[in-house]
């Protein structure tokens, strides 16, 4: 009896494992459990900071807010284990700490390769993990972060989906006094392309 319950158990794992290596991940224009007609390689990808928030990176000295945010590219595959995308273009514009210091934040890793994974619901993630945020503000910080590799945006799929940087913490590279000890990066991003958006995971 022992055995035959090992071998029941070991057949009901073998079989999720089965779904889990044959589901994929879609980016749809429809909020569908199986996205019908999933959207293709070369789909415009466009992230602009939403309106009535800016983008932040609090650190141990000073905190930098951005008015002006934006992220191009475009995906470079169709529905697969994660979506393939690049991510052409990167700013952050209207920078100054929150003592009125202005401040410069440039992205130095471009293009940059990424993917776009389904989590759950119609929700999903885009990898963020490897990007590099140069920050000089006078006198108050000089410095360049760098995003864990681990990092994602989370990605809520909606009519526009939102794209949120969740307080990421960032490993200083270079730099020296002003180069802050603690630092984290929070944004929430409107999906400006495509729009409406919905990551989906289908077997």
């Amino acid at each position: 009896m022992r055995i035959f319950r090992l071998i029941i158990v070991g057949l009901a794992i073998m079989a999720c494992m089965a779904v889990s290596s044959a589901s994929a991940t879609s980016l749809c224009a429809a909020n569908e459990e199986e996205c019908a007609s999933p959207l293709g390689s070369g789909t415009a990808i466009e992230l602009s900071v939403a309106p009535g928030t800016k983008a932040l990176f609090q650190t141990s000295l000073a905190t930098v807010e951005c008015v002006k945010s934006k992220a191009i590219g475009k995906t470079t595959s169709g529905s697969g284990n994660t979506v393939s995308a690049v991510i052409e273009s990167f700013s952050f514009e209207e920078c100054k700490t929150s003592a009125g210091t202005n401040c410069t934040v440039k992205v130095t890793t471009l293009p940059y390769n990424t993917s776009i994974s389904a989590v759950w619901g119609n929700n999903g993630e885009l990898k963020v993990g490897g990007l590099q945020f140069p920050i000089f503000c006078l006198a108050v910080i000089e410095c360049t972060f760098k995003v864990p590799s681990s990092a994602a945006l989370s990605v809520t799929g909606g009519n526009p989906a939102v794209a949120k940087a969740e307080e990421i913490k960032l490993e200083a590279q270079l730099g020296g006094l002003l180069c802050p000890i603690q630092s984290n990066w929070q944004a929430t991003y409107q999906v400006v392309k495509p729009k409406p958006l919905w990551i989906t995971l289908w077997p």
